[in-house]
């Protein structure tokens, strides 16, 4: 059997841009409900941030410092940010202010009060007063557009830093610990070079530092991911006991469909690596590995292969890393009937109860939820809105019962005896392709 401190659970998180003069917090509305749910289950859960100067200050003034690595040399890592895509959204270079680029990486351990207490403080050295909340709209095709729970400090001025303050208050009962890996080397924005470094460093740091090395399977998500950990755990547990389980090295996916370099057309004008059967793989987002999956990848890693991929063909994380499963010939099993991407993007919920999203999530079966974020009760009030922290709550199904438990395990356990293996593209057939070098694949060898 699994045990869930044998999960490693890696959240891309990062704090955005401005809007309407406010930057766009992670923390209380992402990182708290998604620690305080069903990520509670995992104690080996951390957001993983680039150094986004705000993200860093918030550190600075709310956390504390735990274990700090060195996690290369050279400066290599600044060049990836220089390419942008032409389009105004999901541009690859970070917008907001940065921190120092540093060959480290640290953990940082952050206290706050649970989202349902109204003081919504968090603890760090200088017990500072609360966030004020996040505020203003987000750009199209981005991000939540809903408010956080309303703070009475909240300052009417644009702020680029998080606050400060040597104001003290009393701890919280409903404590909610939230833990930070800081990449010094990647920059610290939503899309692009910066989340697809984040991904490149954790799993070297899975492999590498003391504190992952008892674990059995990496899990790296995109923040508006909402897991059912029971299910999880039970699904991981049986696959290591089926008649026919997975091999060792098996990257489980979500993705139906081979995507492939097309993406990249853009950005690599004229290349022909389109034939599905030699150049097809699948984006991993979200993306579930076995130790020896993320061994197996660890040299090229150790090169910084993936921050090389991501500057040649450009894209963001998924489409990186499904790249890198494919160019390792990584055995890939499917978790597509387990997941849903899109359930409460588009569930017309009826009047303004969030149990009403029950309805559209398939229960019965999925048990991994895909952009939960902040969404409108009805088309005919766009205005009001569930908040993301609701909505995690609700998916919840309520206490951690016995009964609900066993609900869950189920789901799991019936997810395990479905799982396939997918078809995986043939890299023996690319012209002058080196599988010693990965890394270096580039549209000549098509």
């Amino acid at each position: 059997m699994v045990a869930f401190s044998e999960v490693a659970v890696f959240v891309l998180a990062t704090s955005q841009g401005k809007q309407q003069g406010r930057i766009f917090s992670q923390w209380e509305r992402r990182l708290l409900p998604l620690a305080e749910t069903w990520g509670s289950s995992f104690p080996q859960l951390y957001g993983v941030m680039g150094r986004n100067q705000y993200d860093l200050d918030f550190l600075e003034a709310y956390c504390t410092l735990g274990e700090t690595w060195v996690t290369g040399s050279g400066k290599e890592g600044d060049e990836y940010t220089k390419w942008t895509k032409a389009a105004k959204r999901r541009q690859l270079i970070a917008h907001e202010a940065q921190g120092p680029y540093k060959d480290t990486a640290d953990i940082w351990n952050c206290t706050t009060a649970s989202s349902q207490d109204s003081t919504r403080h968090f603890h760090g050295p200088a017990r500072p007063s609360p966030l004020p909340p996040p505020t203003g709209e987000a750009e199209e095709g981005g991000e939540d557009t809903a408010l956080s729970t309303s703070s009475s400090s909240s300052s009417s001025s644009p702020s680029s830093s998080p606050p400060s303050s040597s104001s003290s208050s009393p701890p919280s009962p409903l404590s909610v610990l939230i833990q930070v890996i800081m990449t010094h080397r990647c920059t610290g924005e939503y899309f692009g070079s910066g989340p697809t470094c984040r991904a490149q460093e954790v799993m070297l740091a899975y492999l590498h530092v003391p504190a992952f090395r008892q674990s059995k399977y990496f899990i790296f998500i995109d923040d508006d991911v909402y897991i059912r950990p029971h299910a999880m755990l039970r699904f991981l547990s049986v696959t290591q006991t089926m008649a026919a389980p997975p091999p060792s090295d098996t990257a489980f996916l979500v993705n139906r469909n081979v995507r492939g370099f097309g993406y990249a057309r853009r950005k690599v004008v004229g290349h022909n690596c389109s034939n599905p059967d030699v150049h097809g793989f699948y984006f991993a987002q979200p993306a579930v590995l076995t130790r020896a999956a993320v061994e197996r990848m660890g040299p090229s890693l150790q090169r910084r292969g993936m921050d090389r991929l991501q500057r040649y063909w450009g894209g963001s994380h998924d489409a990186i890393l499904g790249m890198f499963i494919y160019l390792h010939r990584l055995p890939v099993w499917s978790l597509a009937e387990s997941y849903n991407g899109n359930a409460l993007q588009h569930a017309g919920y009826e009047g303004t109860h969030t149990t009403g999203i029950l309805r559209y999530v398939a229960l019965d079966r999925v048990f991994i939820f895909h952009k939960v974020r902040n969404q409108r009760l009805k088309p005919s009030e766009p205005k009001r809105l569930i908040s993301h922290s609701e909505l995690f709550r609700t998916l919840r199904d309520g206490a951690k019962t016995g009964a609900h438990v066993a609900k869950e395990e189920a789901v799991g356990e019936a997810a395990a005896r479905l799982t396939l293996a997918m078809p995986i593209s043939d890299t023996s057939r690319l012209k002058l392709f080196n599988p010693d070098l990965p890394e270096a694949m580039e549209k000549a060898q098509c």
